[in-house]
């Protein structure tokens, strides 16, 4: 039986609260900020893990969806060192609702993502698949 795509990419969604008081829109904090998303070391073809890519949603039901600036949302994407607890940055991308963005730059990690120049509070559905 062929595989479906499903089989070979493991993806999932993850809800993010945007705005005022919001915690994603600022950096995390070393020794406090938990990863939004841990990594498998394998893919679901049992090959390990190399990268990740991601796009944004407008959430569908449950929350109002923050504004999508024209130019798109800025992130900056953050790896913890398990170990030490302490945050590194990636550098930052664009990405807007329905576009995709992907990395072969960093093997199974914990990530959190930093979400700003959106235009209203709100939440966005992110959709991390693992590569």
């Amino acid at each position: 039986m062929d595989p479906t795509q499903s089989d070979l990419i493991r993806g999932r969604v993850l809800r993010v609260a945007l705005g005022a008081g919001a915690d994603h829109t600022a950096a995390p904090t070393d020794g406090t900020t938990e990863p939004d998303w841990r990594m498998s070391p394998v893919t679901p073809t049992g090959l390990k893990t190399t990268g990740f890519a991601f796009g944004f949603k407008a959430p569908t039901a449950g929350a109002t969806a923050a504004g999508a600036p024209a130019a798109g949302f800025t992130v900056v994407v953050w790896v913890r060192n398990p170990v030490t607890k302490s945050w590194f940055s990636l550098q930052s991308v664009s990405v807007g609702y329905g576009q995709l963005f992907g990395t072969f730059d960093v093997d199974a990690a914990e990530i959190y993502f930093q979400i700003s120049a959106q235009t209203s509070n709100g939440s966005i559905d992110v959709h991390p698949m693992e590569q």
